[in-house]
């Protein structure tokens, strides 16, 4: 249904026969009442947009923080019911659940064929995509919160264990592992034979990725969010700032301050970084730093954002934003029952997250 026309039915409706049973309230009682309906209204135009847009939803049975990876006709993700899922892009019908031993916040990994993802119970599993069933198992010394990647065949990821590993992607058998000084849960990026990898002691390591030996590391005021590298600069937040570093040297190019806390990780496209912070979504320039524009959203940002066809997506404790590339301006938000913390995921037009309300959507926005 158009909008306007839905709102129109809105009205005639709900509003227009309690404003005039109201003519005989008090002026005051007036306000309130219709304070109320409005609300109603505003929420159920929210509603209404949600179901006009929204494909499929699956729920689990628990809190949906990992980030879908999409592939062979499918959508993979984990969940804090301690399952790794699989459902058909299309229907969101169930294609086959694997059982870890505990929770899931690890986004996964597909690769030739096999998914790759970790769990709470000290994993990285590597389940065949199609199957569901079971190639491998890789125990470190503890929680796997760390998203895996895969580069020139090999796998790398971090623990709770402190390490950062590498792996063969085939076999799991362990090629080398490097040592922080607390829980590794960044997801590592790797570019031209480089891996950068942010711990929780604060330090951004740039590693080796054939045999792990140091390049150079930063130590940052406090916690950082996952790093992106882009034109020999890395990229990653940390307090109320997002850093730029280069890649070969190590040294800081610029730095940028935001108006609060910010835990969200940076995406860059068309020389434009992207992130959010405990109140706004934010685009700057990827060469010095300097604002493009700030949209205030009054809400804590904590999901890396993803960009496509002119939109920058990004989801917060209340909603899923979809904001104009050009100038932050609202195009569309999307109100699920609880915070999304997941990193939203765009295959062929449909977007897909998941949510702490137990749900994965798959919301068609082109």
């Amino acid at each position: 249904m158009d909008l306007m026309k839905y709102i129109s039915v809105l009205t005639a409706l709900y509003v227009l026969p309690v404003v005039l049973y109201l003519k005989n309230l008090s002026k005051i009682r007036n306000r309130f009442i219709l304070c109320f309906l409005l609300c109603s209204v505003l929420l159920s135009i929210t509603a209404c947009s949600m179901r006009e847009h929204l494909m499929w939803k699956y729920r689990t049975n628990g809190a949906v923080m990992s980030g879908p990876a999409t592939g062979a006709g499918a959508v993979y993700f984990g969940s804090y019911d301690n399952y790794i899922y699989a459902v058909n892009i299309k229907d969101g019908s169930l294609k086959w659940k694997y059982k870890t031993g505990s929770l899931i916040d690890s986004s996964p990994a597909l690769h030739r064929g096999i998914l790759y993802i970790g769990s709470w119970d000290r994993h990285l599993y590597a389940i065949d995509a199609e199957s569901g069933t079971l190639k491998w198992k890789f125990e470190t010394g503890d929680r796997v919160r760390s998203s895996p990647v895969v580069a020139n065949d090999v796998l790398f990821f971090g623990s709770d264990d402190y390490h950062v590993y590498a792996l063969d992607y085939d076999t799991g058998a362990l090629i080398w592992r490097y040592k922080t000084r607390y829980s590794v849960r960044s997801k590592p990026i790797v570019m031209d034979g480089v891996l950068y990898c942010c711990s929780g002691d604060n330090f951004i390591y740039v590693l080796d990725a054939k045999d792990g030996s140091l390049k150079w590391k930063y130590k940052a005021p406090s916690h950082l969010s996952d790093p992106v590298v882009m034109k020999e600069t890395v990229y990653f937040c940390s307090d109320e700032h997002l850093y730029a570093f280069h890649t070969k040297s190590g040294s800081l190019k610029w730095k940028f301050k935001a108006d609060s806390w910010l835990k969200s990780g940076p995406a860059v496209v068309d020389n434009t970084v992207y992130f959010g912070s405990s109140t706004s979504i934010y685009s700057v320039s990827a060469d010095n730093g300097t604002l493009r524009w700030k949209y205030r959203t009054g809400e804590f940002v904590e999901a890396t954002p993803v960009i496509f066809d002119g939109v920058v997506y990004a989801g917060s404790s209340v909603h899923l934003y979809a904001l104009k590339v050009a100038d932050g301006s609202l195009l569309q938000k999307y109100r699920t029952a609880a915070d999304v913390e997941s990193t939203p995921v765009i295959a062929d037009g449909i977007l897909y997250v998941g949510s702490n309300d137990k749900s994965v959507y798959a919301i068609k926005i082109k």
